[in-house]
């Protein structure tokens, strides 16, 4: 009788795209954690998405050696533009796409988690929760309720299992190719509207599910 492998320790290979702001050392600090409590068998394509270029921070994520493609948008560039082109970049190999917003603070155990339920939900699109420092409450994560326009929906809290959800903040989500394939990436400002409302209502049409994962992922700067 021939063992099979260990689909545990099958390569899965991920494309992500890790937007930053003016804030050097939460970046920095993302990155890091990003390339040292990820599980074992992820190998990364990391873009590094910034609205203009910052030498000192370019320098000093040169001196982490570590694999990491920079995009700096124009000052005019659209949101869905500069995604696009970055989207545009993903290896064809690639087995899902991670988007990490600008504003949250990731805490070590993160994606052990987030691989965690990818295994339960491997088809499924996962959203990462968010505590608010200022309030101690939710501050990003999914919505059970999501208006157009971006205006205040009903905020979603996954606390004991993963919690479906019908729009996200842009803060954490892991789109596995499976679901990609069938909707494209959320690089239109259409798909983008109320929270990616767009994006989950034509997701679930197609019979794919997305889920808050339960508890906080790191906390969250408005």
């Amino acid at each position: 009788m021939t063992n099979l492998p260990d689909s545990a320790n099958k390569k899965f290979l991920v494309s992500v795209v890790l937007q930053t702001t003016g804030n050097r050392e939460l970046t920095i600090s993302n990155i890091k954690q990003l390339f040292s409590m990820k599980p074992a068998h992820w190998n990364l394509t990391v873009y590094l998405v910034g609205e203009r270029k910052d030498d000192t921070t370019l320098r000093t994520i040169d001196s982490l050696g570590l694999e990491i493609i920079t995009v700096t948008a124009p000052g005019k560039s659209s949101w869905s533009g500069i995604m696009k082109k970055v989207a545009n970049q993903f290896p064809v190999d690639s087995e899902a796409t991670l988007w990490i917003g600008p504003a949250c603070a990731l805490q070590s155990d993160a994606f052990m988690r987030i691989e965690e339920y990818r295994k339960q939900y491997p088809n499924g699109i996962l959203v990462g929760q968010f505590q608010d420092e200022t309030t101690g409450l939710i501050g990003a994560g999914g919505y059970l309720r999501s208006s157009l326009l971006n205006r205040p929906g009903e905020r979603a809290f996954a606390e004991g299992l993963p919690l479906d959800v019908v729009a996200f903040d842009d803060q954490l989500v892991l789109i596995p190719k499976s679901a990609s394939d069938l909707l494209g990436q959320r690089t239109t400002m259409v798909k983008h509207l109320g929270r990616n409302r767009f994006y989950v209502s034509t997701a679930r049409r197609k019979r794919i599910g997305c889920f808050a994962i339960p508890g906080y992922l790191g906390t969250y700067t408005a």
